[in-house]
């Protein structure tokens, strides 16, 4: 395991959490993602992080809410992501599902209105290079996409 001679109590700690669990077809509705995103919340700030805890949000929402995020984020910060809720695997590249999400239909429609996890990625860490960057994607039982009794997610 590697080690940093830093102590983290020298860093400001920043945690974006985030629920979905409201999600259109009652088969891809979860039950305990805003529940397990809360208690991570505050389990996260009674060791000092400063978070932010938003549940159910649609794509414009999520995406707004990781811009305006990655915005407070300064170099040399402990920076937490976690989301619960579904995920999907097309083509090489992860999405975050987003509630709303009556307009997937297929797997096309995915990277329209779902969230790219590496673009995702690239946000968070830009600005913070010299530390740590935690991401933490707890996705549940497979999407089930519209048109399909299966999901076509990996």
């Amino acid at each position: 395991m590697a080690r940093s001679n830093e102590d983290s109590s020298q860093h400001r700690k920043l945690a974006l959490i985030i629920g979905n669990s409201n999600y259109s077809r009652p088969d891809n509705r979860l039950s305990h993602s805003n529940e397990n995103a809360r208690d991570l919340s505050n389990l996260l700030k009674s060791i000092g992080f400063i978070t932010t805890l938003v549940t159910n949000l649609h794509k414009h929402e999520m995406t707004t809410c990781i811009i305006d995020f990655s915005k407070t984020i300064e170099d040399g910060d402990l920076v937490f992501f976690y989301v619960c809720g579904h995920a999907c695997h097309v083509e090489g590249d992860n999405y975050l599902i987003p509630i709303g999400d009556d307009q997937i239909e297929t797997q096309q429609d995915i990277e329209d209105f779902a969230i790219n996890c590496d673009r995702l990625l690239q946000r968070l860490v830009e600005k913070n290079q010299s530390y740590v960057t935690i991401l933490i994607f707890d996705c549940s039982k497979p999407y089930l996409l519209k048109r399909t009794s299966k999901s076509n997610c990996k």
